[in-house]
């Protein structure tokens, strides 16, 4: 028994410094405020579920062990998927095209960012951003390689 309560202390450790070794953020303006606090740039990463492009970009964005140091080391890395549906608790009222619209999901808030902040409405899209919004680099759009990802983050 002494030995089961050791094997699951370890492991228990194991997975939580898995989990803490990139902390993504799901959340705007949560990466917003991460990046003032640590004063790192923010790497922006426009996604969703449902399309081939994107589910391939996220198994290499979240998924690639070297990717994921880089990202860690420097950048707060925020992961926005436009087609999450989870209802925002307040509607956010804004202005599209003329027209005052109420933005109702998550989902559609990240596309709304991404269309009138970063004038893109693609996925995946990698911008990196600094902690006032401003484009540092130019942004990748569609599937790229992990050797291009590395390189862009080198940069």
């Amino acid at each position: 028994m002494r030995y089961l309560g050791i094997l699951l202390l370890l492991v228990g450790t194991s997975i939580v410094g898995l989990a803490q070794e990139v902390a993504f953020i799901y959340d705007y303006d949560e990466g917003l405020e991460r990046a003032k606090a640590v004063d790192k740039p923010i790497f922006l990463f426009f996604t969703g579920i449902s399309c081939e492009n994107p589910v391939k970009m996220n198994a290499l964005v979240e998924g690639d062990k070297e990717i994921l140091a880089k990202l860690q080391k420097s950048y707060v890395p925020v992961v926005l998927r436009v087609d999450d549906r989870t209802k925002i608790l307040s509607p956010r009222k804004v202005i599209r095209d003329g027209k005052e619209i109420s933005i109702r999901s998550k989902g559609n808030l990240w596309a709304y960012i991404e269309s009138t902040k970063y004038h893109h409405n693609v996925q995946p899209l990698i911008v990196i951003v600094d902690k006032e919004e401003s484009v540092l680099k130019q942004p990748m759009i569609g599937v790229i390689t992990k050797e291009e990802l590395l390189d862009y983050l080198e940069r």
